[in-house]
């Protein structure tokens, strides 16, 4: 009954995340939600590259409209897990990607070829989700480390897991 006004919509749950593209058009636009959904997924809109986290009711002020506007579900893992790093070999960063199934203190450190703590990349609780961390070749003082072989663990209360990669230069 009110033009640009969508009273509520239902959208399929998969497996695998999915994005469902938001036209939005307007002036002093008002975002509000009411997201039930299960422990098993996660909802966030993205607006211009930057993710609003959807959980439970909420508001937020748009302005103007925005030029993308993206839904995206994405299914909560069912397991713990520690992905490879890439790129591997690396210079002079890269990406280390783990899965937590469900709130869980977690510790997600560098080791070098001898054992000795190089970084500790995450320390803290999180919550169940996929999760990314960028390591730059630095040492826990912000120098950088020698080429070679380093070990990466991870460990979320039960799960630990352990991996190599190489640091080129």
């Amino acid at each position: 009954d009110h033009p640009g006004r969508l009273e509520r919509f239902y959208l399929p749950v998969t497996r695998e995340q999915a994005d469902y593209p938001v036209r939005v058009q307007g002036t002093d636009l008002q975002l509000r939600w009411d997201v039930n959904a299960t422990d098993a997924s996660r909802w966030e809109l993205v607006i211009d590259g930057q993710p609003q986290n959807l959980t439970g009711t909420g508001r937020l002020n748009l302005g103007d409209a925005p030029k993308d506007v993206v839904l995206r579900y994405m299914p909560l893992p069912n397991q713990f897990a520690l992905n490879a790093n890439y790129p591997n070999p690396f210079n002079p960063s890269t990406t280390i990607q783990y899965e937590i199934a469900q709130a869980s203190n977690v510790s997600l450190t560098i080791y070098d070829v001898i054992g000795q703590k190089v970084r500790t990349l995450m320390s803290g609780t999180q919550s169940a989700g996929s999760y990314s961390a960028v390591w730059d070749g630095r040492n826990e003082f912000g120098q950088s480390v020698a080429n070679g072989l380093y070990f990466y663990e991870l460990q979320a209360g039960d799960f630990r897991s352990m991996r190599k990669m190489m640091l080129t230069k």
